[in-house]
């Protein structure tokens, strides 16, 4: 029968042995597993393989690259919906990513599109990237057969100091008067016709109003109803907007909270203007709007994970 001493060094070698086991899984000498499947998982049990280049030690990349590529599928479904305002919120989501040649790519996909209201995201999309090499298609969006993208791309292009669609606004500011193209030198896009047209001119007036209100792609007049079913939800939205160019603690935190605010006027401005604002670590934030109900907050946070993703993203957020 083993003596008492020989038991207890064996429990103590045991224990050791426990410990052992226990720090090298930790440093990544365990036996490697596929962790894809849970972009949760906390980072202290990944194996201790080398990093992307764009991500840092510090940061579990697997999650991130995880939720990545989870906003960039939800956002080409989004282009590919049968519901024209789900394909119009869609391209307006993607501005926030930033002036990239992929992602104009596919937001000029959108001038094609048959229903006029994605178009139009296109345009107004294209304008608040200025995206200089979309000019040409752009100018020929001035003779659309909307006014309304007819309009769009003659703002879009007025912001990239390109006048072709002045004609465009004089005769829009004319309205019944009659107005000749001798005025100006340049081509001439009759609207006098398109300009009579009830049926796409009905919510013109209240989209660009929110627009003014919140800027390019302001969700149209499905924003504008739930604005005025929530008083203050316009200048919350306003607000959250705004302080995507701040970069004060308070600010960054206060969009954060925002994400679950009631409105989802308020929740999609505040995704788009964390994914200006925030860091990686608010990746985990968004995630979950993912499921939103609407389509401009799902979208709108999966352009912000895609933004936060990047290799250019900062690591931590701003301290005083």
């Amino acid at each position: 029968m083993p003596s008492p001493i020989l038991m207890k060094d064996k429990a103590v070698m045991f224990a050791i042995f426990l410990l052992a086991l226990g720090i090298s899984a930790r440093l990544g000498f365990a036996v490697p597993q596929d962790l894809s499947a849970t972009p949760g998982a906390d980072s202290t049990t990944h194996q201790q393989a080398a990093p992307e280049s764009d991500t840092p030690p510090a940061t579990p990349s697997i999650p991130v690259q995880k939720a990545r590529e989870t906003a960039w599928n939800l956002l080409k479904e989004g282009l590919a919906q049968k519901d024209a305002e789900k394909r119009a919120a869609a391209t307006s989501a993607l501005g926030d990513i930033g002036l990239r040649t992929d992602v104009v790519g596919f937001i000029e996909k959108g001038l094609e599109d048959k229903d006029y209201r994605v178009r139009q995201a296109a345009v107004e999309t294209l304008g608040s990237l200025k995206s200089r090499t979309s000019i040409a298609k752009l100018r020929v969006a001035l003779d659309d057969d909307s006014p309304v993208v007819s309009f769009a791309a003659a703002q879009a292009l007025w912001a990239m100091d390109d006048r072709s669609g002045v004609s465009i606004f004089i005769q829009v500011l004319a309205g019944d008067r009659k107005t000749a193209p001798g005025l100006i030198q340049e081509q001439w896009h009759d609207m006098k016709d398109k300009l009579h047209s009830p049926g796409e001119l009905a919510g013109f007036g209240a989209t660009q109003a929110a627009g003014v209100f919140l800027g390019p792609g302001a969700f149209g007049v499905t924003a504008v109803e739930e604005l005025m079913r929530d008083k203050t939800a316009g200048v919350r939205a306003l607000s959250a907007q705004l302080l995507g160019s701040s970069m004060e603690p308070a600010a960054h935190e206060e969009l954060r909270n925002a994400l679950g605010d009631k409105s989802w006027v308020v929740r999609a401005r505040a995704a788009a203007a964390l994914g200006h604002n925030g860091t990686r670590q608010d990746v985990g934030s968004l995630l979950p709007l993912l499921d939103d109900g609407h389509a401009e907050v799902k979208y709108n946070s999966a352009a912000a994970i895609v933004r936060l993703a990047s290799p250019r993203a900062p690591q931590t957020a701003p301290r005083r």
